[in-house]
């Protein structure tokens, strides 16, 4: 095994083992995180939802065969 590769190995495995570690505090960070930059949640998904329905709508409209 190549040294490089011996480097991705230990890398992934630490990658691993912390986010096992602390991922409650990494959850709990990033939840207040997105409460606070992003108030506006469901609106937002409800939004994103009608946007891609009706970009879907009118992609597909001229494939429409009878």
């Amino acid at each position: 095994m190549s040294l490089h590769n011996t480097a991705a190995v230990i890398f992934v495995t630490s990658a691993v083992v912390h986010l096992t570690l602390n991922w409650k505090s990494m959850k709990r960070s990033m939840a207040s995180k997105i409460n606070e930059y992003f108030p506006y949640r469901t609106e937002a998904i409800i939004a994103a939802i009608v946007v891609t329905g009706l970009l879907l709508f009118i992609g597909y409209h001229p494939l429409h065969l009878r």
